[in-house]
């Protein structure tokens, strides 16, 4: 009896000789019983830490009741495995309510926190009263800070195409505004004191600063630039957000221009999710008003596929086209041509050509309604004039089979250069018309 004992206490460490004692009188009864009182027998086994079926169920079962036959071991099993799935499903109950109080706790610290935070920078808006007492106040004498393509106070999405020199544009652009000279040579600016900003995520820093060189900046010290690429800076991380806000304070920025969305989004969510755009555009939105910028331009990237005239969009979540104020569009078309045009609020700039000087890379503007369609009919009359110098009095059917394409185009063109005394018709026999240079 004494190792039987032993052995109890072994296997139930904490076991007192209370709990012996019951265990000793529990096990006599049930040795006592009789085969057709096996039900009650059975359910000794219910709390047993080991299987009837264990070579060590098997040995308990032998010391502990040796009256009864091992036949009843195989239903001493399945009592046994029934009360031990039952206490499993109550074991994972406990542990899933466990968690559960964990995550709740993780849960309301993280509310805490974003509520202490949010009480940090929270600021009161601003209000004016009625909108009588509003209509008095002054307008402001600046409306848009560079004529008719960004207002003051805008945001401005850049929606380039691939390879289309998005950011020589915006260089031109920081160029423009740092030392007060029209935009593209074509718009007026009307800059701010203060900085212009440039978070670069997405070219080389040494290449950076050698384009920014050659664009041969007059006021330098009025530009400040952050190169990111390989780097994270998540903006909707709080502690990121307060950091951007006093970099751009101790600067003295009033635009920022964030290079390429692509890059600065990283770490903030999927891209396509309208949700996860929506609060990163809130952040650069709260990180303007905090700072006191006034302008933000954030260029984006097209798809790779071709895009008609005038649906050109951002890759990304819809949001994006929502939030701009305005949309600056940047294409090319196939023989290099680069082009742009914008829409937004208070905002429509027709379409136009731009040209590039590589030694200065510097761009400029060839005026409205130089965009695709005039260059394709620029390019058809110097084919067109070309052809019909080289051999004069040739027929317009015969002009047609050398330069191809659509006739009417062809048609339409000849009829534009004659009109603006570039060629002249002659009709001949069998009224047939025939084309010559104007003479010089």
């Amino acid at each position: 009896m004494a190792e039987k004992k032993a052995g109890f206490l072994a296997m139930h460490p904490g076991a007192t000789d209370e709990d012996w004692e019951w265990q000793t009188q529990t096990l006599h009864f049930f040795d006592g019983c009789q085969a057709e009182d096996n039900l009650r027998f059975l359910r000794a086994w219910a709390n047993w830490e080991v299987s009837p079926s264990s070579p060590r169920g098997r040995e308990l079962w032998d010391e502990c009741f040796p009256k009864q036959p091992r036949t009843l071991l195989t239903d001493a099993r399945t009592v046994w495995e029934a009360a031990e799935a039952a206490r499993e499903q109550q074991r994972h109950a406990k542990v899933v309510r466990e968690k559960a109080n964990a995550k709740r706790v993780d849960r309301d610290a993280d509310k805490l926190l974003r509520d202490e935070l949010f009480a940090e920078s929270w600021r009161e808006p601003v209000s004016h009263g009625t909108l009588a007492e509003e209509l008095l106040l002054p307008d402001p004498e600046v409306i848009y800070r560079v004529d008719r393509l960004i207002p003051v106070d805008g945001n401005v999405t850049i929606t380039a195409q691939y390879k289309t020199g998005k950011t020589t544009l915006v260089n031109e652009l920081v160029r423009s505004l740092v030392d007060n000279q029209p935009f593209l040579g074509q718009y007026r600016v009307d800059p701010e004191d203060g900085r212009v900003a440039i978070f670069n995520y997405e070219v080389a820093e040494p290449m950076y600063r050698r384009w920014l060189r050659d664009q041969q900046i007059e006021n330098p010290d009025r530009v400040v630039a952050l190169h990111l690429r390989g780097k994270r800076l998540p903006l909707t991380n709080p502690q990121v957000e307060d950091w951007v806000v006093r970099w751009l304070a101790e600067r003295e920025v009033t635009v920022w221009v964030v290079d390429p969305f692509a890059r600065a989004y990283v770490g903030c969510g999927e891209e396509n999710d309208n949700s996860a755009v929506g609060q990163f555009l809130d952040t650069l939105d709260v990180i303007k008003d905090r700072a006191g910028v006034r302008e933000l331009i954030l260029p984006l990237h097209t798809g790779r596929a071709e895009q008609q005239r005038g649906e050109e969009r951002a890759r990304a979540a819809t949001r994006l086209d929502d939030w701009a104020d305005v949309r600056w569009l940047l294409t090319r078309d196939r023989n290099a041509n680069r082009f742009l045009w914008a829409n937004g609020r208070d905002v429509n700039v027709e379409e136009q050509r731009l040209t590039f000087d590589q030694q200065t890379r510097r761009l400029a503007a060839a005026g409205e309604g130089t965009g695709r369609s005039a260059t394709r009919d620029d390019e058809l009359d110097g084919r067109i004039v070309a052809v019909v110098t080289a051999e004069p009095g040739i027929g317009f059917n015969e002009l047609h089979r050398r330069l191809g394409g659509d006739k009417q185009a062809v048609r339409a063109a000849v009829n534009r250069l004659v009109q603006a005394g570039r060629l002249r018709k002659e009709v001949g026999k069998n009224n047939t018309h025939h084309l010559h240079p104007t003479t010089p």
